[in-house]
């Protein structure tokens, strides 16, 4: 009986590839309308502070935590940094609007 289960389970697994079933989308846009001019709120969400360290066990075994992220550039494009304990992540990104 086992077998059979085994044999009968990749068929039905791509039953689903095979119907070409697709989940149902939505879209969610969410809006934060400050009243103050963008030079004044710009510099309170680019500047990060610095992260405290976690307490959790997990992380003091060696998992990678943030600690500090930073936002650089003026323009259309963008410099992000995100420093771990352990090292760093850095990238580009387009600014919209």
């Amino acid at each position: 009986m086992l077998s059979i289960v085994f044999l009968f389970a990749p068929a039905f697994q791509s039953a689903e590839y095979w119907a070409k079933l697709r989940p149902e989308t939505f879209e969610v846009r969410t809006a934060i309308e400050v009243n103050a001019p963008p030079e004044k709120v710009w510099n309170e969400v680019v500047a990060f502070a610095e992260i405290p360290p976690p307490k959790e066990l997990l992380f003091r075994a060696g998992i990678a935590y943030p600690i500090r992220a930073e936002i650089s550039g003026h323009g259309v494009w963008r410099g992000a940094a995100l420093h771990f304990f352990n090292g760093t992540v850095c990238g580009t990104y387009r600014s919209v609007g």
